[in-house]
């Protein structure tokens, strides 16, 4: 309905992936970059960490459009809450094994190194993108280090991309690493042509909202594209239902205090039905 109102033809800021064009700014260009060198060149392992909603899962998406070729088998896994039988089951899958919860962790490894060693009979590059590897329910480094020699000892062309929070890993594991890099969040001018393509996108002016809404709107979304896209998506519900013909700096402050970053609410704004 608030599409239809703003005259949008989607909306912009109810999810972002692969379909979306990729947003090269600050040092999230510099790490894609970092990365499909990384795959390039068949280095080991590369790590990318960030405060949540910095764009570390979209990063791995655009790693993985822009590495997919008839030689490269991309194999993606989101790992949080996965214990260490369910990370075994969820790799093997990832190669095709169409195995179900029952299946035992050690069964899964049998059928990784088999895999393994087929890949690198036809000299196939496997590239692994993990990510939030720092938020399963158990630690799970072992096995990626496993996984990482696993492909050494089958002699099979791999590379391990890594999405963490925070970089407490394990000596061992930080140093298998050939890359490291951090995402840092974007400065405004970054955030505010972020949402602008964002509305371009889907038809959209940068003029709806005013010029103090942007300034809330930039402080509050912190250069963090997530909070910068849940704010923009808030706000258009919002004036949507307050029959608003742009968003204000009224409107996006009440939404930042709904949004739980002030103690207000924006229920103290809409009408009442």
């Amino acid at each position: 309905m608030h599409c239809a109102y703003w005259r949008l033809t989607h909306d912009p800021f109810l999810a972002i992936g692969a379909h979306h064009a990729w947003f090269p700014a600050g040092d999230h260009d510099e790490a894609l970059s970092r990365m499909l060198y990384a795959v390039e060149r068949s280095h080991r392992c590369g790590m990318i960490w960030g405060d949540t909603g910095l764009g570390k899962s979209r990063l791995l998406q655009e790693i993985g459009r822009q590495t997919k070729r008839p030689s490269t088998r991309v194999v993606y896994i989101d790992l949080t809450g996965l214990d260490r039988i369910e990370l075994a089951i969820a790799l093997a899958n990832g190669c095709g094994a169409g195995f179900d919860a029952t299946v035992s962790a050690a069964a899964a490894w049998v059928f990784l190194e088999d895999w393994l060693r087929g890949r690198a009979a036809v000299t196939g590059h496997v590239v692994w993108l993990l990510d939030n590897v720092d938020t399963t329910a158990e630690s799970v480094e072992p096995d990626v280090l496993r996984l990482a020699r696993l492909a050494e000892r089958t002699h099979t062309v791999s590379t391990l991309i890594l999405a963490l929070q925070r970089p407490g890993l394990t000596e061992q594991l930080r140093s298998f690493a050939d890359f490291v890099v951090e995402l840092t969040p974007w400065n405004h001018d970054e955030s505010r042509e972020f949402v602008t393509r964002l509305l371009a996108s889907a038809g959209g002016s940068p003029d709806l909202f005013t010029d103090e809404a942007w300034d809330v709107l930039l402080d509050a979304g912190q250069g963090y594209p997530h909070r910068l896209m849940r704010i923009a998506e808030v706000a258009l519900i919002a004036g949507c239902a307050l029959e608003a013909s742009h968003l204000d700096v009224d409107v996006l402050t009440a939404v930042v205090h709904q949004l739980g970053w002030s103690r207000a609410g924006l229920h103290a704004m809409l009408p009442v039905a």
